[in-house]
């Protein structure tokens, strides 16, 4: 794995020292309170920026988290300015599960903040002065075994002072490649955290230069989105080519299309948005209609649209442009009544030219097609792409699980107010070579855009089943069939595009995933929630079951038993408990379903 961070730092806290444990849970599990004085001293040392960014607030109080080491240290090294640092407890040969994860400062020597120390050994350290070098730290709790058991083994061998010492410098590469993308993800989202540090380093250092290149973009054009939610839009236009982004309203769901279809083409002629009418009934506002009184066929502007993606296709293919149709507000009427045509068409397969099995049919009148050129019918093109938007309110309508199960949906629901708005990443990097990478990667290795045929699919799905995912997908599918929420074939199939459409756009840098476990996660979140819609007598054990498939080895709690309170506590606390679920946004998606279930009795995925 290619990662800018070199090594970890690691201290093991010894719990069966009782001075060591009590200093631990004062400085860093609770935190020390700021008084005034304390904070004079702070921002003496530490400087305003820094520390604003390592000053937390509890329940309205200040309070700051630290940690020091012995003078024996100073010749070996000691934490500095964005490092990344472990604090683990550790009892009787023992690690323990859940540990503090932290961005350090650089560290300090102060004889006033030692002079402060020495005044409060009450709420800071027993016998301060034996430890004079001073860091402060931005964590995290976190809870994973799997990665706890790795520190402990490799703890030893960069012990800096053997065989007693508490502090390890930990190469990353030495950890496994899952581990690796843990830590890396963690810094990340630490890093964000730390204005000060984030503009020493820049966006670019947090991982590899041509590493989640397309993120980096909307970033520097001033958009701020989770770095998943941007590799699961762009994958899952890539492998469906109908998306609906669903959500809260001002999240950015038009923006990350308008982004994407201009920077693949500038000129904007290839992009067309289409607000929808509450008023619109069948087809005819999107397709146009023959007018028997005026023997006429009336033209709209999406039809002309199409008919160019179609003339393109057919006489560039692999070279053919992208043409994508942005459908704004798309449930203000009903998509199953304007957009069936559409719906059946696109479900219908690909031809071996990579047009739709069937066609649109428009009219059956000769005279038409000669005099205005416009076709009785027209197979839909592999190089045109459909973006919904979809807001819940009282002016819309729910969509039904039919359409939903047609096309991939992604929900946007974060809002990290505290980095909005975002800094606009690293303006001088270069994206130039970005737009020729996305046109290749959509295009394909066989220049076909969306058209897989059937025995390309069942190709990815038999190397899907070389994997413990398919084994997973298979006793969810047993265990959904007693309540008729199973699902068929063509889930299968579009999880195991999904899956390979991921892997592949990733090792181009243009999307990044935490896992391969992340990438499956957020196939089943779209692939398989979908169809659970109903009440709590009907949803209520289907959901928790699914929710057990999420779970991961340290989840404690009983699943069956789960109320609306635990479900509430669950989600409060959600970046901590987060990592008790291998699946971790399915499961999010899962527990807010259940909620919904127990105070309202009905539950929709959208």
């Amino acid at each position: 794995m290619i990662s800018d961070i070199e090594y970890v730092w690691v201290e093991r806290i010894n719990l069966g020292n009782e001075d060591m444990k009590e200093n631990f849970e004062r400085t860093i599990k609770n935190g020390v309170e700021i008084n005034e004085k304390l904070e004079v001293i702070l921002k003496e040392v530490l400087g305003e920026e820094e520390y604003s960014d390592f000053v937390t607030r509890d329940n309205g109080r200040k309070k700051v988290r630290f940690w020091g080491k012995g003078q024996s240290y100073e010749r070996y090294g000691l934490p500095d300015f964005g490092d990344m640092i472990i604090l683990i407890g550790y009892q009787r040969g023992r690690y323990e599960p859940a540990m503090f994860i932290g961005i350090t400062s650089r560290t300090y020597n102060d004889e006033r903040l030692r002079g402060y120390l020495r005044n409060h050994t009450d709420v800071t350290w027993n016998e301060p002065d034996k430890f004079p070098n001073v860091f402060f730290v931005k964590l995290r709790e976190y809870m994973d075994e799997r990665l706890a058991k790795e520190v402990g083994e490799l703890f030893d061998a960069g012990q800096l002072i053997p065989p007693r010492g508490s502090l390890s410098k930990i190469p990353i590469s030495k950890f496994s490649e899952e581990n690796q993308q843990k830590l890396l993800t963690i810094r990340d989202q630490l890093l964000s955290e730390v204005h000060i540090i984030m503009d020493k380093l820049s966006i670019s250092t947090l991982g590899d230069e041509k590493v989640n290149l397309l993120w980096k973009y909307l970033l520097s054009k001033g958009f701020l989105y989770p770095k998943h939610l941007v590799s699961q839009f762009y994958v899952a236009l890539k492998t469906k080519g109908f998306v609906i982004l669903s959500g809260l309203t001002g999240t950015g769901k038009t923006k990350i299309t308008q982004e994407l279809a201009e920077l693949l083409d500038p000129s904007k002629e290839n992009f067309l948005f289409l607000p929808i009418r509450p008023d619109w009934r069948d087809s005819k506002a999107l397709l146009g209609y023959y007018n028997p009184l005026t023997d006429e066929y009336h033209r709209t502007k999406l039809l002309g649209f199409l008919l160019r993606a179609v003339e393109d296709y057919q006489n560039n293919r692999a070279n053919a442009k992208l043409y994508f149709l942005l459908l704004d507000e798309m449930n203000l009427a009903h998509v199953e009544y304007y957009f069936a045509d559409f719906l059946s068409v696109l479900e219908s397969g690909r031809d071996e030219n990579g047009f739709s099995k069937e066609p649109l049919r428009l009219h059956d009148n000769d005279e038409i097609a000669k005099k205005q050129g416009i076709p009785k019918e027209f197979k839909l093109p592999p190089n045109l792409y459909i973006i919904g938007t979809v807001n819940m309110d009282e002016t819309t309508y729910a969509f039904s699980p039919k359409v939903l199960d047609r096309a991939f949906v992604v929900e946007f629901h974060d809002v990290d107010l505290g980095n909005y708005p975002p800094a606009g990443g690293n303006s001088s990097e270069n994206f130039e070579g970005l737009r020729d990478s996305l046109l290749c990667d959509l295009r394909g290795s066989n220049g076909k855009f969306l058209a897989n045929r059937k025995k390309e699919i069942n190709e990815v799905v038999n190397e899907l089943k070389t994997k413990e995912y398919w084994q997973i997908l298979q006793d969810l599918n047993r265990a959904l069939e007693p309540y008729d929420l199973h699902f068929g074939y063509r889930v299968v199939d579009e999880i195991a595009l999904f899956f390979k459409n991921a892997k592949e756009s990733e090792g181009k840098g243009i999307v990044k995933f935490e896992s391969h476990d992340e990438i499956f996660d957020l196939a089943l979140l779209m692939k398989v929630l979908p169809k659970f819609h109903g009440n709590r007598k009907k949803l209520e054990k289907p959901l928790k079951e699914v929710l057990k498939f999420c779970s991961g080895e340290s989840l404690e709690i009983s699943i069956d038993n789960l109320g609306r309170a635990e479900i509430v506590e669950i989600l409060k606390n959600w970046q901590v408990q987060k990592n008790n679920f291998r699946f971790k946004h399915t499961a999010k998606k899962v527990l807010h379903m259940l909620r919904q279930l127990y105070e309202i009795g009905f539950a929709s995925f959208s």
